[in-house]
């Protein structure tokens, strides 16, 4: 199975249009206030990186999983 180091990734790299994300360091409330008020099954997660100044991808938030990479 092929892997992918997402922290080498932007949200932008891999979203066709600007999407609704949840930073790595969120209260949870904000996360159910996200799948409570869109019809969305998921956020993509980010978290700033130093080296590149930008939010970078670091995991995916759906309404039947949780993962990290």
């Amino acid at each position: 199975m092929l892997r992918i180091n997402m922290e080498l990734c932007r949200a932008s790299d891999i979203m066709s249009t600007t999407a609704e994300t949840i930073h790595s360091q969120e209260n949870i409330a904000k996360l159910a206030r996200m799948l409570l008020t869109t019809k969305y099954s998921g956020f993509p997660v980010v978290k700033y990186d130093e080296e590149t100044k930008s939010q970078v991808a670091y995991g995916l938030i759906t309404r039947f999983l949780c993962c990290s990479v």
